[in-house]
């Protein structure tokens, strides 16, 4: 129990302090503060000496109360003795505000607020409420009375948008409006709760990882949420006036709050129905038994007919007499049935209960009551509630026969009073040792605890279609030319990714493309309503370029094929909305270089521009005009040539380019042609001549050596240039290290940027679109923890609108935190790399741990216990690990598993030195710096090599099998996906010395490939394969025939993932959502040995030959 409990410093807490208007209740004005409705510290109250109504508990209170209370104070004078209702002084309160804000500005967002006048015009009873309010304001406030419109409007907004303010003990003592809180949606599966300490409202997360200021993640409950969905939305009806359709009540399973019994004896099967539903016959899902159509009717009128809730009031015979009929019919589990268990007044009556055994002397058969009491606590209240820790505090004291005195523990027994909120303080009443006491004398939690959190909150487990169903890449958003329609990509009906378009303006959306083959991307052009948009052949590659009329009226068969050819791949080069055709880049004549075409956009006709065999990149000016061409030399080094601007065709074998200046070997992984200026004259470049991380420099396209410093990075390479779309000029400079920080912002957008920070300061700013005007932005933010937010920034009225979430259906789920952090290899080289740990676990603070971990610690790195691990190693591998939100991240994390991701040498964004050390490298020093990542992690106490996975993509599958080659004792069990391999002869060619290896090192192996892979072939996958299977090496190998490098089709994806976490499941043991072949229809072809694990074995003679090829060739694994 103790660790599940969020410590203090880890928990993310929210204070509302200052509410719009609040009141004390009328009957307890002897009792509390007027101001912070607060329990005297000393019991006595001073009474204002004009009204003589309002009372505080100091002068201090006074001094701050009378602002709000002159006004009320002068009308009270002229009622005295007559007191108005407890609503009527608080609306009154709430008018002066409003007053005050229509003569001021209105900075509190009270015009914003949601009025449901019309629902409330329709009540009945509510408006016949609001008539009688009326006439009782109009006496109270004479001639300082508003219109009727006017107060009608505070009425319907106070009505819906108040919230009640409760003791600690759950005595409700007045009424507040609070224009935060009351932007909080409702869910009945809520994430936060509300805490109160008199006025003040600690919002504090129901999850541990809940940002309380995300407002698109942070739900709390305008209701009980121990109730059943009929209650709960009767609830919400009457007050709210909506039909509650969050997650939790679109969930069948929260029917078994209202549960039947089997009608076979014995059997603890549930009957699942709901109060509201049709009655049925219904099978039992345990036995089959059916309880026929007159039962269930029986049991849903009963539910009815039963209380929803515990009144203390009740007589206890009719509470005994409505449970004994309801036990007949309704499963224990049922919530009529449970629900004095799960209410605070219970755990009361129990305190009293144990305050008369303690004086009585009678501690022992106090001690199952204090239990009671204290479980009804934790599910009522929380763990970290005062009555709860007190209540865990007197039950640990009375089970171990403390020597504690009657006077002592009887103190522990208090709840009537309102004692402040000091979690610090209170954490002290149960000292670590007697919470680990108290640990060990509960076998079991009750089992309604259980059930309850099961009901009310997300699993961690996120499905596996949650993460592959409406998601968005933000890469394929894309504003039209006049900012007012968003384009996309996105799955269609049928799962195929097409292009959609949202008109802004007023919110229609609809589907542009309806190709079977996924969409790729998509470009706006110069002529209005026509786009162009790529896809290849099941993941060749080999992209295909289309022009489409995406205007409302045509037809979605109004295409034309710019550019399709078997085994050509097309691409844009360079594109303008303000001209009337493209420069395409086509590999026709050699697949190892493209030639370049115009292509008309209004007469489909296309143009040769450059007849290229010998430039590897090619590069154009503001103009379109190609003006630097790229060489790539034997020695690795790159020579760039210009080019004179001409009207003719280019040849590259003819001697027309003038060289313009060599980049070294050891300078070209950092070396960036970054764009031409607005003069086209001189040209901004990342360049790596004599830095490590690449200094942004601008050079003139005539000379070179005439070239000057802008920027030096400080410890990270440069990762955005943001350039004005109009002018061309350098507006911001970002490096990238943990995550993407400004460092460099042009005066003409530092209030754009510090506005659009500071609207989410949490996250990193990426601004994904503009306008070419710059007047419309659309912006995101990378965020492992709380991602997925679009934004539409307006510049000139310098605000942005939420537009979109980018994944809608993982609403809810709670995402794991990414954590960046650097470590030291064997050879003293800092590795940077990034930790996630399963969502919600119990974390150490830095005082558990040693003084050089306490750093680690404060990140939130250092778990309560090891956990299970996963290494994912990127592809590349020249490329780097990203902070934010990851799919496969989101999806291991949720199944329990941490994630280890190392950014090893010969990654790229941290310096040409960690970048070139990788060279001649791949299975020896890179990676060793992968095994260093795991002896780190199990070092901070993180994990268990016993626990550990290790899972890759490309060059990550490679080093997968790497890894379970030359270091089987480090992981447990590998996926290669799509990783290469080149075998050869290795099996026949074993040296004897191989042999007692071969027989002690059998780990898991699982390999996927791509039929269409342009990179990794499937023979060099399937002559792997064939050697293991000549060997008897057993193995489980999953072909796609439509896929390349990379799962992109929707069902492949999703059943990827079920063979992977099902694979890792039996492996390590983490969670695990059922997946049988052939569910999503996916084209997988899995064979496999009868053993369940295997040596995988790797080459080294091919190392240096295979690394020469891929340098050759260009290709990126």
């Amino acid at each position: 129990m103790v660790a599940a409990v969020p410590s203090l410093s880890q928990a993310k807490y929210k204070i509302f302090d200052s509410p719009f208007a609040h009141q004390l209740l009328n009957p307890l004005i002897d009792n509390y503060c007027s101001f912070c409705l607060r329990f005297p510290e000393e019991g006595k109250l001073l009474t204002c000496a004009g009204c003589h109504f309002s009372k505080y508990c100091n002068v201090e209170c006074q001094k701050k109360g009378w602002a709000a209370h002159k006004l009320e104070c002068r009308r009270l004078k002229k009622v005295f003795p007559n007191l108005p209702m407890t609503e009527v002084l608080f609306l009154s309160k709430i008018i002066d505000r409003v007053l005050f804000l229509s003569e001021k500005s209105d900075e509190f967002g009270w015009e914003k607020e949601r009025t449901f006048e019309e629902d409330i015009e329709k009540d009945g009873p509510k408006m016949k409420h609001f008539e009688k309010i009326l006439v009782k304001m109009t006496t109270f406030r004479a001639e300082e009375m508003v219109s009727r419109e006017v107060f009608f409007e505070i009425f319907c907004k106070t009505s819906i948008n108040s919230h009640s303010i409760h003791s600690n003990a759950g005595i409700e003592i007045g009424m507040a409006l609070d224009l935060g809180i009351s932007k909080y949606n409702h869910s009945c599966r809520p994430s936060c709760a509300m805490v109160f300490d008199g006025v003040r409202v600690f919002f504090r997360p129901l999850i541990p990882d809940v940002q309380v200021d995300d407002l698109d993640k942070s739900f709390i409950s305008y209701i009980d949420v121990g109730r059943s969905r009929y209650r709960r939305r009767i609830d919400l009806k009457a007050k709210w006036y909506f039909d509650c359709e969050c997650e939790r009540c679109s969930d069948p399973d929260d029917n078994r709050l209202t549960a039947l019994k089997c009608p076979k004896e014995g059997c603890e099967g549930m009957i699942l129905t709901a109060e509201d539903e049709e009655p049925m016959d219904i099978a039992c899902p345990e036995c089959s038994a059916v309880l026929d159509e007159s039962k269930v009717k029986e049991g849903q009128e009963l539910m009815k007919r039963l209380p929803p809730s515990f009144d203390p009031k009740c007589p206890a015979e009719t509470v005994q007499e409505f449970l004994d009929q309801a036990t007949a019919v309704l499963h224990p589990s049922n919530v009529y049935l449970c629900f004095p268990k799960a209410d605070r007044h219970v755990a009361y009556s129990l305190l009293n209960v144990v305050k008369s055994l303690i004086k009585t002397g009678k501690r022992k058969e106090a001690v199952i009551y204090s239990y009671e009491a204290m479980t009804i606590l934790e599910v009522c209240l929380g763990l970290e509630h005062p009555y709860y820790l007190q209540s865990l505090a007197l039950w640990t004291y009375l089970q171990n026969d403390s020597k504690k005195s009657d006077e002592e523990l009887i103190n522990l027994t208090r709840y009537g009073d309102n004692k402040p909120i000091n979690i610090s303080k209170l954490l002290e009443v149960t000292t670590p040792q007697l919470q680990q006491l108290a640990i060990s004398k509960i076998s079991m939690r009750l089992l309604l605890w259980s059930f309850l959190h099961f009901i009310a909150f997300a699993s961690a487990l996120i499905p596996r279609e949650k993460l592959s169903s409406n998601s968005i890449n933000p890469s394929s958003l894309n504003l039209s030319p006049d900012g007012k329609i968003l384009g996309y990509v996105a799955l269609d009906k049928r799962r195929v990714k097409n292009v959609f378009m949202w008109n802004l303006p007023d919110g229609r959306e609809r589907q542009v493309t309806f190709e079977n083959r996924d969409v790729i991307a998509f470009y706006w052009t110069g002529i209005k309503d026509f786009i162009l948009f790529i896809s290849d052949n099941d993941g060749d590659e080999n992209t295909m370029m289309f022009k489409q009329n995406v205007s409302e009226k045509a037809l979605p068969s109004n295409r034309t094929i710019v550019y399709q050819k078997k085994g050509v791949m097309a691409n844009i080069l360079a594109n303008d909305v303000d001209k009337s055709y493209v420069l395409l880049a086509i590999n026709d004549a050699n697949p190892a270089y493209q030639n370049v075409y115009k292509f008309d956009l209004l007469t489909n006709k296309h143009t040769l521009v450059l007849k290229n065999k010998r430039f590897s990149m090619i590069f154009t000016d503001n103009a379109m005009r190609i003006r630097l061409l790229c060489e790539e030399q034997k020695d690795g080094s790159k020579v760039f040539y210009r080019v004179s601007p001409t009207n003719g065709t280019l040849n590259s074998d003819k001697d027309q380019f003038k060289k313009y200046v060599r980049v070294s070997a050891e300078d070209s992984s950092i070396t960036k042609l970054v764009g031409f200026d607005e003069s086209n004259k001189n040209l901004y470049w990342i360049w790596g001549e004599k830095s490590n991380l690449g200094k942004l420099i601008t050079a003139p396209l005539e000379d070179f050596s005439k070239r000057r410093v802008l920027y030096s990075p400080t410890r990270a390479e440069l990762d955005f240039i943001f350039t004005s779309p109009q002018h061309y000029t350098i507006l911001a400079i970002s490096e990238y290290y943990h995550r993407p920080e400004f460092v460099f912002v042009n005066d003409t957008i530092s209030k754009d940027l510090g506005y659009l920070k500071n609207l989410r300061p949490n996250g990193s700013l990426q601004i994904i679109s503009l306008t070419k005007d710059m007047e419309t932005w659309l912006i995101t933010y990378l965020s492992s923890e709380n991602p997925n937010e679009v934004f539409l920034y307006n510049r000139s009225k310098k605000t942005a609108e939420f537009l979109l979430n980018l994944n809608p259906d993982l609403k809810g789920y709670s995402l794991s935190n990414q954590i960046g952090f650097d470590f030291k290899a064997r050879d003293g080289l800092t590795i940077q790399a990034y930790l996630s740990l399963p969502p919600q676990i119990p974390l150490k603070s830095s005082s558990q741990v040693s003084k050089n971990d306490s750093e680690l610690a404060k990140k939130g790195m250092i778990p309560m216990k090891t956990q299970k691990m996963v290494l994912l190693v990127h592809g590349g591998p020249q490329a780097r690990d990203d902070y934010g939100f990851d799919k496969m991240n989101a999806f291991l994390t949720s199944r329990g598993y941490a994630v280890l991701q190392v950014n090893y040498r010969g990654s790229t964004g941290f310096g040409k030195t960690l970048t070139n050390a990788g060279n001649g490298e791949w299975s020896r020093k890179m990676h060793n710096d992968l095994i260093d990542a795991v002896e780190f992690v199990i070092a901070k106490g993180i994990s268990n090599r016993s626990d550990v996975a290790i899972m890759g993509i490309s060059y990550g599958g490679y080093a997968t099998l790497v890894g379970l080659t030359f270091t089987p004792d480090f992981f447990a069990c590998g996926v290669d996906i799509v990783g290469p391999v080149n075998l050869v002869t290795l099996m026949e060619e074993l040296p004897p010395y191989w042999n007692d290896i071969q027989n002690i090192y059998k780990k898991p192996v699982m390999i996927m490939q791509g039929a269409n892979d342009p990179r990794v072939k499937q023979n060099e996958s399937e002559q792997f394969v064939s050697a293991l299977k000549n060997h008897s090496i057993p193995f489980t190998y999953v072909l796609y025939p439509d896929e390349g490098h990379g799962f992109r089709r929707n069902p492949n994806s999703m059943a990827m993932f079920g063979l992977v976490e099902k694979f890792l499941h039996k492996c390590l043991g983490g969670d695990y959502q059922p997946f049988t072949s052939g569910q999503y229809n996916e084209s997988a072809i899995v064979s496999s040995c009868l053993l369940q694990y295997v040596y995988a074995y790797i080459v080294q003679i091919e190392e240096e030959h295979y690394a020469m090829n891929i340098e050759q060739k260009g290709n990126k694994h």
